[in-house]
């Protein structure tokens, strides 16, 4: 496998207004994201993780292409780290394109944080 690109992106929780984030969150999230971070105890420190992850991903993929949206991006939180969702638009792009993408999201505080690592399977 050889490095192709990287990006990383931190979010602060709290400049997510509550009123406004579940409107914001619909808007932003595919529905399975939506039905995780719903379930969290921590609504908005869940969806802060899963926006600094697709920042994290756009900014790792930008040499490839910018057409990419907020839904075209899911993200499935698995038993030790999260996933891009096969079946979103963006595992299409990497299927199709031989990338494979490495995923973390963190969160401390009233911050999450997200890294993520594009390498070539070629």
């Amino acid at each position: 496998m050889r490095f192709v690109g990287n990006g990383i992106d931190i979010v602060h929780v709290n400049r997510f207004d509550s009123d406004n984030s579940e409107k914001l969150a619909e808007r932003l999230l595919s529905k399975k994201e939506l039905k995780y971070c719903r379930g969290k105890n921590n609504f908005l420190l869940h969806m802060a993780g899963r926006i600094a992850a697709k920042e994290a991903i756009y900014k790792s993929i930008s040499l490839y292409t910018d057409e990419y949206y907020w839904k075209d991006i899911a993200i499935i939180s698995g038993k030790r780290a999260p996933f891009i969702d096969p079946e979103c638009r963006l595992a299409d792009f990497l299927d199709k394109n031989n990338l494979s993408l490495s995923l973390s999201i963190s969160h401390d505080g009233d911050y999450a944080v997200a890294h993520a690592v594009v390498l070539s399977r070629n």
